[in-house]
């Protein structure tokens, strides 16, 4: 399992190595805000210098590594002495090589889903799912032996996972934030790509876009991705800029912990691009939209998206309520996104009904509001968010991040938008965004995915509501 931390106070850690029954933490005790400082105060030892962890039964044992590949500066660590906090070298010292028994159905890891919903959930995975999953990866990015691939995504993230790269064979290219981000990320990776000459790349949407703003500014030699996959989000046209910048073809992707990825639409001409289409199944993989009976729908009715695949998990660890929710009989998942085909097979994903804002009469889906503010002149970033009112139940909030040099004004933003929605006078059935705010970063969690339930408290703090 690999753990990840977005909480400061760590309870999501925690509650993930309770989740996974956890019997060792590998860690870095010389960062200052990872795990060390977590569970420091929690442990306990005793007279005899035996740790445990209160918080954590099943915890006994802590392993601490020196990142620094020189090895020039040994770590002061506050685990010095303690029994049962062992170093990679003595975990290796005094062992021999032995076969592994091992079947393809044998558990092998646990992976964090992107946590945009609350807590991170384990999903597990066995080595032949697993592996499918890299292979089908690099399928969708036609990944070759001689691919430089790039992908700052964590390791505990299906995207960032090594599968595929033990799968192919290529070379990656990846990023230490464990100093923090760099203070222009965008500059930073855009550096990176051309210096290492990265053939494949996949990305979350919003980075893409920095990406190409980016470009913009400089010269970049004629250097261009190959291909970069981008997902995790809503894909737009907008993101299709990036063809002919950074890149010979982006590849729109469907993909998630639970079932990897099943749809993919690779792009060569923006204009050919419509907003949200995730494309056709990737091979092994079937997809139907069904009403609330789950009964499939024809194309062109809007519904929920089932997914049966063979990249995909069966469980999430000691869940067994939210196992049954997802994991249907018969193979198939659902994971709560809504969707849409066309006539021609493909998959739209217009949102999550788990993220619907329930405005009066109104169930509305923020990603399609957010596309078409995005097209507004000065506009870099738009999220919408449900904040509580009286009479509605929740009124819209449109979340904006200028463009850089833009001086968009509220009263230009609020006209943009009464020419997009319907603007009744009953203001019942007016699905324009009650309140605009303009902010200076959108938040996003470690999984590049929008963090939806801190737009919300972030809105209705700064409205006071």
């Amino acid at each position: 399992m690999n753990g990840q931390i977005v909480m400061k106070d760590g309870e999501d850690f925690v509650h993930s190595l309770n989740k996974g029954q956890a019997k060792a933490v590998i860690l870095d005790p010389s960062e200052a805000m990872g795990a060390i400082s977590i569970l420091e105060p929690k442990w306990r030892v005793d007279e005899n210098r035996k740790l445990s962890f209160p918080d954590i039964p099943s915890l006994d044992m802590i392993v601490p590594f020196d990142v620094r590949r020189d090895g020039s500066q040994k770590i002061a660590s506050p685990l010095n002495g303690i029994e049962k906090s062992l170093s990679l070298d003595d975990l290796k010292a005094g062992t021999e090589t032995v076969a592994a028994d091992l079947k393809p159905d044998d558990v092998c890891a646990y992976m964090c889903t992107s946590g945009s919903t609350g807590f991170f959930k384990l999903v597990e995975f066995n080595h032949e799912r697993l592996l499918e999953y890299g292979h089908r990866f690099a399928e969708t990015l036609e990944m070759k032996e001689t691919d430089i691939y790039c992908n700052d995504r964590p390791l505990g993230w299906m995207g960032g996972y090594p599968v595929m790269y033990v799968a192919t064979g290529c070379t990656r290219v990846c990023t230490d934030n464990s100093l923090g981000r760099h203070h222009n990320y965008p500059d930073f990776m855009l550096d990176l790509l051309v210096r290492e000459g990265c053939t494949k790349m996949y990305t979350v949407p919003h980075s893409l876009g920095a990406l190409v703003r980016e470009a913009a500014k400089k010269d970049i030699g004629g250097y261009r991705l190959h291909i970069c996959g981008v997902g995790s989000g809503p894909v737009s046209r907008a993101h299709m800029k990036a063809i002919g910048v950074v890149a010979d073809a982006v590849l729109a992707v469907y993909g998630c912990t639970e079932a990897g990825i099943p749809t993919t639409k690779k792009v060569t001409e923006p204009s050919a691009y419509e907003d949200m289409c995730v494309g056709l199944p990737t091979s092994g993989t079937q997809v139907k939209v069904v009403d609330d009976d789950l009964r499939e729908l024809p194309n062109g009715q809007r519904g929920e998206i089932l997914l049966k695949t063979s990249q995909s998990s069966m469980r999430y660890v000691n869940a067994d309520a939210s196992t049954r929710e997802t994991f249907l009989d018969h193979g198939w998942i659902r994971l709560g996104d809504s969707g849409v085909k066309n006539d021609g097979g493909e998959l739209f994903v217009v949102g999550r009904k788990k993220f619907a804002i329930l405005r009066g009469p109104f169930v509305i889906y923020p990603d399609q509001m957010e596309q078409r503010i995005l097209q507004c002149p000065g506009v870099a970033g738009a999220a919408v968010a449900g904040v509580p009112d009286p009479v509605l139940h929740e009124e819209l909030c449109a979340c904006v991040i200028r463009e850089q040099g833009a001086s968009l004004t509220e009263e230009e933003l609020r006209g943009f938008c009464q020419k997009l929605f319907i603007n009744s006078e009953n203001g019942e059935l007016n699905p324009m965004p009650g309140y605009f705010l303009f902010l200076d970063a959108l938040p996003f969690n470690v999984s590049g995915k929008l963090d939806r339930m801190a737009l919300k408290a972030k809105a209705k703090s700064m409205l006071r509501l």
